[in-house]
C-alpha cells in the first residue's frame, strides 16, 4: 500500500499535481480540471482481472500447476444445439496422469479426460461426444488428479 500511494504521488508530482481526486463523468473517469485519465494495467479498481488463461499467447498464458479438487467455470453461449469435441491444450511434467471431469452447471459429468506425462512438452488431447444444447451453459473443468498446465480449451 504504502509502495502504491509512494509511486501515485511521484508519478503526479511529475505532471505538476499536487493534489488530484478522481472522479466520474458519465462513463470517463475524469480529474478535478475535467480531463480524461486513462488507467493501464491489470485489476485495477476491482474492474475484469485479466488472468493468464484468458489470454492466448505462442508460449504459455494459463493455468500453473492445478492441484487436485481445483476447477475452472466458464459461462458460454451455444448457438447450435450439437455434439461437440473439446480439446485441451495442456503439459503435464510430473510422472503421473492428471484427471480432469467436464461437468455442467448441474454438476453432470459430460466427459472425462486423462493428460497423461509429456515432460515438457505441449500438447493437444481431445474429448468426443459432448452434448450441448442451445443457450448459456456453464461448464466447468474439474481436476480429479492435478499436476498439468493448461493453456487453452476449446470447443468444436
Amino acid at each position: 500500500m504504502i509502495r502504491t500511494t509512494i509511486f501515485c504521488t511521484l508519478l503526479l508530482s511529475h505532471f505538476g499535481i499536487s493534489q488530484v481526486f478522481l472522479k466520474t463523468q458519465g462513463q470517463k473517469i475524469v480529474n478535478q480540471k475535467g480531463e480524461n485519465v486513462y488507467l493501464k494495467g491489470l485489476g485495477l479498481g476491482g474492474w475484469m482481472l485479466q488472468e493468464g488463461y484468458m489470454l492466448k499467447t505462442a508460449d504459455f498464458a494459463g493455468t500453473r500447476k492445478t492441484e487436485n479438487g481445483e476447477w475452472l467455470q466458464y459461462t458460454l453461449t451455444i448457438n447450435l444445439t450439437k455434439e461437440y469435441k473439446l480439446h485441451i491444450r495442456y503439459n503435464n511434467e510430473s510422472a503421473t496422469s492428471s484427471k480432469v471431469s467436464i461437468t455442467d452447471e448441474s454438476g453432470k459429468i459430460l466427459a472425462q479426460i486423462d493428460l497423461p506425462p509429456t515432460d515438457k512438452e505441449w500438447k493437444t488431447i481431445s474429448a468426443q461426444k459432448i452434448n450441448l444444447s442451445k443457450g448459456e451453459k456453464k461448464l466447468r473443468l474439474y481436476f480429479d488428479i492435478g499436476n498439468a498446465n493448461i493453456n487453452f480449451f476449446e470447443l468444436k
